[in-house]
């Protein structure tokens, strides 16, 4: 994950799975689309706070592509 801040009033994402972690394009979309709805569901649920907003990278790495989506909820849940 890359953070750097930004002065925008909401955080930005970008998901980033490389060919070399998964071939399969099909694959790959799967994974960024389900990080990208665990990213939406965890910035609905906290409050709207005053603290500076960043535009974030999250780099998905091999452990990534086999984790549940619980898993990654649980795992993003520090980043958002």
């Amino acid at each position: 994950m890359i953070s750097l801040p930004n002065d925008k009033e909401w955080n930005c994402y970008a998901v980033v799975v490389g060919k070399k972690i998964e071939k399969s394009a099909a694959k790959r979309n799967r994974k960024r689309r389900q990080i990208n709805e665990a990213i939406r569901l965890l910035e609905q649920a906290k409050p709207v706070s005053s603290a500076p907003h960043s535009d974030i990278v999250v780099l998905v790495r091999h452990a990534g592509l086999t984790a549940s989506f619980e898993e990654l909820k649980t795992a993003l849940s520090t980043l958002v």
